[in-house]
């Protein structure tokens, strides 16, 4: 799936934006909506993730009109429409107001997560 959007918003990148609010008199009253500055679609998530693991991703072609068709037959139909649809947000407001931009890129806020996890404890 390579022609739907989305947009994430790693932790990183969230803890800087709740600074960013705490110090400046513009975000007094206001509601912002915040993501990474790249867009990303699933196949593209997927592959940032097999990277971060060191691994080759493992994706194939499946037209979206047979997933589609599949989804109509076999319950779960709203699985599919998340699946191919795009989610995305806009960061304009948090630019504009608090001159906000975040500093980590999705990929490196991927890759922390990855290596984070992969060290945690069991």
């Amino acid at each position: 799936i390579t022609d739907n959007r989305r947009s994430l918003l790693g932790l990183h990148n969230l803890v800087d934006f709740l600074c960013h609010l705490l110090v400046n008199p513009h975000a007094r009253n206001q509601t912002f909506h915040v993501c990474d500055d790249e867009t990303v679609s699933t196949a593209g998530l997927l592959r940032v993730l097999a990277r971060a693991t060191g691994r080759e991703p493992r994706l194939f072609y499946i037209p979206p009109v047979l997933l589609r068709w599949a989804a109509r037959v076999l319950p779960g139909t709203g699985a599919v429409q998340r699946l191919l649809g795009s989610l995305t947000v806009d960061n304009q407001k948090a630019y504009r107001l608090l001159g906000w931009r975040p500093p980590w890129t999705l990929e490196q806020g991927l890759s922390f997560a990855v290596s984070s996890h992969q060290r945690a404890p069991e």
